[in-house]
Protein backbone atom coordinates (compact mmCIF):
# COMPACT_ATOMS: atom_id res chain seq x y z
CA UNK A 1 0.00 0.00 0.00
CA UNK A 2 0.70 3.50 0.18
CA UNK A 3 0.11 5.49 3.59
CA UNK A 4 -0.76 9.35 3.32
CA UNK A 5 0.02 10.56 6.67
CA UNK A 6 -0.75 13.96 7.77
CA UNK A 7 2.36 15.83 8.59
CA UNK A 8 0.20 18.16 11.02
CA UNK A 9 0.61 21.27 8.76
CA UNK A 10 -3.10 22.26 7.73
CA UNK A 11 -4.20 19.23 6.45
CA UNK A 12 -1.07 18.38 4.09
CA UNK A 13 -0.14 14.58 3.75
CA UNK A 14 3.24 12.69 3.34
CA UNK A 15 3.21 9.56 0.71
CA UNK A 16 5.29 6.98 1.73
CA UNK A 17 5.55 2.90 1.01
CA UNK A 18 3.70 0.95 4.15
CA UNK A 19 3.01 -2.77 4.14
CA UNK A 20 3.94 -5.18 6.64
CA UNK A 21 5.50 -8.03 4.29
CA UNK A 22 7.82 -5.78 2.13
CA UNK A 23 8.73 -3.51 5.21
CA UNK A 24 10.02 -7.05 5.99
CA UNK A 25 11.40 -7.61 2.90
CA UNK A 26 13.57 -4.22 2.90
CA UNK A 27 15.16 -4.64 6.36
CA UNK A 28 16.18 -7.77 5.51
CA UNK A 29 18.02 -6.20 2.24
CA UNK A 30 19.24 -3.52 4.39
CA UNK A 31 21.24 -5.56 6.32
CA UNK A 32 22.86 -7.47 4.01
CA UNK A 33 19.64 -10.79 3.10
CA UNK A 34 18.91 -11.52 0.27
CA UNK A 35 14.87 -11.40 -0.20
CA UNK A 36 12.30 -11.31 -2.73
CA UNK A 37 8.67 -9.46 -2.68
CA UNK A 38 5.93 -10.92 -4.44
CA UNK A 39 2.73 -9.12 -4.87
CA UNK A 40 -0.17 -7.39 -6.56
CA UNK A 41 0.00 -3.76 -7.79
CA UNK A 42 -1.97 -1.45 -9.53
CA UNK A 43 -0.81 0.07 -13.12
CA UNK A 44 -0.96 3.25 -11.54
CA UNK A 45 1.66 6.21 -10.02
CA UNK A 46 1.55 4.91 -6.51
CA UNK A 47 1.95 0.99 -7.84
CA UNK A 48 4.92 2.49 -9.39
CA UNK A 49 6.19 3.89 -6.29
CA UNK A 50 5.56 0.93 -4.27
CA UNK A 51 7.57 -0.64 -6.66
CA UNK A 52 10.60 1.79 -7.16
CA UNK A 53 10.98 1.64 -3.43
CA UNK A 54 10.97 -1.66 -2.58
CA UNK A 55 13.61 -2.74 -5.51
CA UNK A 56 15.15 0.76 -4.35
CA UNK A 57 16.36 -0.84 -1.43
CA UNK A 58 17.44 -4.02 -2.68
CA UNK A 59 14.66 -6.36 -2.56
CA UNK A 60 13.67 -8.52 -5.65
CA UNK A 61 10.21 -7.69 -6.82
CA UNK A 62 8.25 -10.00 -8.54
CA UNK A 63 4.85 -8.19 -8.92
CA UNK A 64 2.11 -8.22 -11.79
CA UNK A 65 0.06 -4.77 -12.73
CA UNK A 66 -2.89 -5.18 -13.13
CA UNK A 67 -4.83 -2.39 -15.42
CA UNK A 68 -8.07 -2.98 -13.50
CA UNK A 69 -7.36 -2.56 -10.02
CA UNK A 70 -6.07 -0.04 -8.37
CA UNK A 71 -3.12 -0.09 -5.53
CA UNK A 72 -4.37 0.33 -2.11
CA UNK A 73 -4.18 2.92 -0.04
CA UNK A 74 -4.37 4.09 4.05
CA UNK A 75 -4.71 7.17 5.37
CA UNK A 76 -2.99 7.74 8.68
CA UNK A 77 -3.29 10.52 11.09
CA UNK A 78 -1.01 11.36 13.81
CA UNK A 79 -1.84 12.13 17.31
CA UNK A 80 0.88 10.20 19.44
CA UNK A 81 2.96 7.04 19.23
CA UNK A 82 -0.17 5.67 17.95
CA UNK A 83 -2.01 7.39 14.71
CA UNK A 84 -5.01 6.53 13.66
CA UNK A 85 -5.16 4.80 10.47
CA UNK A 86 -8.06 4.27 7.78
CA UNK A 87 -7.81 1.48 5.21
CA UNK A 88 -8.91 1.87 1.59
CA UNK A 89 -8.38 -1.42 0.53
CA UNK A 90 -11.44 -2.98 -0.79
CA UNK A 91 -10.92 -4.21 -4.76
CA UNK A 92 -7.26 -3.14 -5.00
CA UNK A 93 -4.96 -5.39 -6.83
CA UNK A 94 -3.16 -7.23 -3.79
CA UNK A 95 -7.01 -8.28 -3.06
CA UNK A 96 -6.69 -10.24 -6.67
CA UNK A 97 -3.89 -12.68 -5.50
CA UNK A 98 -4.80 -15.79 -5.63
CA UNK A 99 -3.82 -19.30 -6.03
CA UNK A 100 -2.53 -19.08 -9.21
CA UNK A 101 0.47 -16.96 -7.96
CA UNK A 102 1.80 -20.10 -5.97
CA UNK A 103 3.72 -21.06 -8.95
CA UNK A 104 5.68 -17.33 -8.60
CA UNK A 105 7.29 -18.15 -5.35
CA UNK A 106 8.96 -21.64 -6.27
CA UNK A 107 10.69 -23.50 -3.24
CA UNK A 108 11.86 -21.03 -1.41
CA UNK A 109 14.19 -21.99 1.81
CA UNK A 110 12.27 -19.79 3.77
CA UNK A 111 9.02 -18.24 3.20
CA UNK A 112 7.51 -14.94 5.50
CA UNK A 113 3.69 -14.69 5.58
CA UNK A 114 1.16 -12.46 7.55
CA UNK A 115 -2.20 -12.50 8.94
CA UNK A 116 -3.01 -9.39 6.66
CA UNK A 117 -2.74 -11.13 3.28
CA UNK A 118 -5.53 -13.96 4.18
CA UNK A 119 -7.90 -11.54 5.46
CA UNK A 120 -8.02 -9.22 2.02
CA UNK A 121 -9.68 -11.93 0.28
CA UNK A 122 -11.06 -15.04 -0.45
CA UNK A 123 -8.94 -15.84 -3.06
CA UNK A 124 -5.76 -14.23 -0.96
CA UNK A 125 -7.14 -16.59 1.79
CA UNK A 126 -7.05 -19.80 -0.36
CA UNK A 127 -3.09 -18.36 -1.61
CA UNK A 128 -2.39 -18.79 2.10
CA UNK A 129 -3.29 -22.17 2.83
CA UNK A 130 -1.96 -23.28 -0.94
CA UNK A 131 1.66 -21.60 0.18
CA UNK A 132 2.02 -23.92 3.06
CA UNK A 133 4.01 -27.44 2.28
CA UNK A 134 6.20 -25.22 -0.45
CA UNK A 135 8.82 -23.78 1.49
CA UNK A 136 11.42 -25.55 3.70
CA UNK A 137 10.70 -23.35 6.76
CA UNK A 138 7.86 -20.52 7.14
CA UNK A 139 7.32 -17.85 9.78
CA UNK A 140 4.06 -16.26 10.25
CA UNK A 141 3.58 -13.03 11.48
CA UNK A 142 0.22 -12.92 13.11
CA UNK A 143 -0.50 -9.11 12.43
CA UNK A 144 -4.27 -8.71 13.35
CA UNK A 145 -6.13 -5.99 11.55
CA UNK A 146 -9.24 -5.99 13.08
CA UNK A 147 -10.66 -4.14 10.30
CA UNK A 148 -10.20 -6.41 7.76
CA UNK A 149 -12.33 -9.79 9.33
CA UNK A 150 -15.87 -9.93 9.34
CA UNK A 151 -15.78 -10.25 13.08
CA UNK A 152 -12.96 -11.25 16.21
CA UNK A 153 -14.16 -15.24 16.59
CA UNK A 154 -13.35 -15.46 12.33
CA UNK A 155 -10.05 -14.26 12.90
CA UNK A 156 -9.10 -15.97 15.93
CA UNK A 157 -9.90 -19.48 14.55
CA UNK A 158 -7.94 -18.77 10.98
CA UNK A 159 -4.97 -17.17 12.10
CA UNK A 160 -4.90 -19.85 15.31
CA UNK A 161 -5.19 -22.15 12.17
CA UNK A 162 -2.41 -20.83 10.43
CA UNK A 163 -0.16 -20.14 13.76
CA UNK A 164 -0.48 -24.11 14.09
CA UNK A 165 0.84 -24.85 10.55
CA UNK A 166 3.84 -22.34 10.84
CA UNK A 167 7.65 -23.11 11.94
CA UNK A 168 8.03 -19.83 13.55
CA UNK A 169 4.93 -17.55 14.96
CA UNK A 170 5.40 -13.59 15.75
CA UNK A 171 2.68 -12.23 17.69
CA UNK A 172 2.05 -9.09 19.99
CA UNK A 173 1.30 -9.26 23.76
CA UNK A 174 -2.08 -7.22 22.61
CA UNK A 175 -3.10 -9.82 19.44
CA UNK A 176 -2.40 -12.28 21.65
CA UNK A 177 -4.98 -12.05 24.11
CA UNK A 178 -7.46 -10.03 21.57
CA UNK A 179 -7.29 -13.50 19.71
CA UNK A 180 -6.55 -16.05 22.10
CA UNK A 181 -6.81 -14.98 25.65
CA UNK A 182 -3.73 -15.05 27.07
CA UNK A 183 -0.66 -13.28 26.15
CA UNK A 184 1.36 -15.12 29.07
CA UNK A 185 4.24 -16.53 26.54
CA UNK A 186 4.18 -19.95 27.84
CA UNK A 187 0.53 -20.48 28.25
CA UNK A 188 -0.22 -19.34 24.37
CA UNK A 189 2.58 -22.08 22.95
CA UNK A 190 0.36 -24.48 25.03
CA UNK A 191 -2.49 -23.46 23.42
CA UNK A 192 -0.92 -23.87 20.04
CA UNK A 193 0.45 -27.17 20.71
CA UNK A 194 -2.76 -28.76 21.77
CA UNK A 195 -2.66 -30.27 17.95
CA UNK A 196 0.89 -31.37 18.55
CA UNK A 197 2.89 -28.24 17.01
CA UNK A 198 6.50 -27.48 18.07
CA UNK A 199 7.18 -24.68 16.47
CA UNK A 200 8.86 -21.62 17.19
CA UNK A 201 6.98 -18.49 19.30
CA UNK A 202 7.82 -15.21 19.08
CA UNK A 203 5.90 -13.08 21.66
CA UNK A 204 6.22 -9.07 21.16
CA UNK A 205 5.74 -7.19 24.60
CA UNK A 206 6.22 -4.06 23.70
CA UNK A 207 8.60 -1.73 24.92
CA UNK A 208 8.71 -4.21 27.80
CA UNK A 209 10.80 -6.96 25.43
CA UNK A 210 10.20 -10.02 23.72
CA UNK A 211 9.93 -13.53 24.72
CA UNK A 212 10.84 -16.47 22.80
CA UNK A 213 9.46 -20.06 23.32
CA UNK A 214 10.83 -23.13 21.94
CA UNK A 215 10.60 -26.55 23.70
CA UNK A 216 8.59 -25.35 26.95
CA UNK A 217 12.17 -22.69 27.32
CA UNK A 218 11.15 -19.41 27.39
CA UNK A 219 14.20 -16.70 26.67
CA UNK A 220 13.15 -13.06 27.07
CA UNK A 221 15.36 -9.93 26.53
CA UNK A 222 14.51 -6.41 27.19
CA UNK A 223 13.85 -3.80 24.56
CA UNK A 224 16.51 -0.77 23.98
CA UNK A 225 15.33 2.35 25.36
CA UNK A 226 14.86 4.84 22.59
CA UNK A 227 13.16 7.95 21.93
CA UNK A 228 9.42 7.22 20.38
CA UNK A 229 8.09 8.90 17.12
CA UNK A 230 6.09 6.37 15.79
CA UNK A 231 5.72 2.83 16.20
CA UNK A 232 4.24 1.29 12.88
CA UNK A 233 6.52 -0.83 11.45
CA UNK A 234 8.39 -1.68 14.23
CA UNK A 235 7.00 -5.52 14.36
CA UNK A 236 8.50 -5.72 10.95
CA UNK A 237 11.23 -4.69 11.40
CA UNK A 238 11.73 -6.70 14.77
CA UNK A 239 10.58 -10.04 12.96
CA UNK A 240 13.09 -8.78 10.19
CA UNK A 241 15.99 -8.48 12.51
CA UNK A 242 15.13 -12.46 14.46
CA UNK A 243 14.75 -14.03 11.13
CA UNK A 244 18.21 -12.67 9.46
CA UNK A 245 19.68 -13.98 12.98
CA UNK A 246 17.85 -17.10 12.82
CA UNK A 247 19.54 -18.06 9.05
CA UNK A 248 22.74 -17.44 10.93
CA UNK A 249 22.07 -19.71 13.33
CA UNK A 250 22.37 -17.11 16.64
CA UNK A 251 21.28 -17.82 19.46
CA UNK A 252 17.73 -17.10 20.58
CA UNK A 253 19.16 -14.27 23.01
CA UNK A 254 21.13 -12.58 19.91
CA UNK A 255 17.84 -12.96 17.75
CA UNK A 256 16.03 -10.94 19.80
CA UNK A 257 18.58 -8.40 20.56
CA UNK A 258 18.73 -8.00 16.26
CA UNK A 259 15.24 -7.65 16.28
CA UNK A 260 14.78 -5.13 19.21
CA UNK A 261 18.00 -3.02 17.42
CA UNK A 262 15.95 -2.79 13.74
CA UNK A 263 13.25 -2.17 15.97
CA UNK A 264 14.65 0.76 17.61
CA UNK A 265 15.87 2.36 13.96
CA UNK A 266 12.28 2.50 12.96
CA UNK A 267 10.56 3.88 15.92
CA UNK A 268 12.98 6.45 16.16
CA UNK A 269 12.73 8.02 12.70
CA UNK A 270 8.70 7.72 12.39
CA UNK A 271 8.96 5.71 8.89
CA UNK A 272 7.17 2.19 8.07
CA UNK A 273 10.30 0.77 6.88
CA UNK A 274 13.90 0.80 7.74
CA UNK A 275 15.69 3.62 6.64
CA UNK A 276 18.84 2.89 4.92
CA UNK A 277 22.26 3.02 7.01
CA UNK A 278 24.25 6.37 5.28
CA UNK A 279 27.76 5.51 4.32
CA UNK A 280 27.35 1.88 4.84
CA UNK A 281 27.10 -0.74 2.25
CA UNK A 282 24.74 -3.29 2.59
CA UNK A 283 26.19 -6.38 4.80
CA UNK A 284 25.14 -8.95 6.90
CA UNK A 285 25.30 -7.93 10.50
CA UNK A 286 28.03 -10.00 12.63
CA UNK A 287 27.28 -10.65 16.31
CA UNK A 288 30.54 -8.51 16.95
CA UNK A 289 28.66 -6.12 15.09
CA UNK A 290 25.44 -6.21 17.08
CA UNK A 291 27.69 -5.87 20.40
CA UNK A 292 28.43 -2.66 19.17
CA UNK A 293 25.42 -1.49 17.74
CA UNK A 294 23.81 -2.56 21.02
CA UNK A 295 25.83 -1.05 23.46
CA UNK A 296 25.35 2.53 21.60
CA UNK A 297 21.66 1.67 21.80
Amino acid sequence: MVAFTSTGDGGSFRASVAGAESNVAMALARIGRRAQWLSRLGEDPLGTLIEDTVRGAGVEVDVTLDPDRSTGVLVRHRGGTRPVTTYHRTGSAAAALGPGDAARIGSPAWLHLTGITPALSPSADDLITRLFGTAQRISFDVNLRTALWPDRGTASRRLGELSRRADLVFVGDDEAEALFGTAEPRRLADQLAVDGWEGELVVKQGSMGATTVVGGVETFVPALDVPVVDVTGAGDAFAAGYLAAELSSWPIADRLRLGHWLASQVVSVGEDHLPPFEGEDPSPISREDLEQRWASG
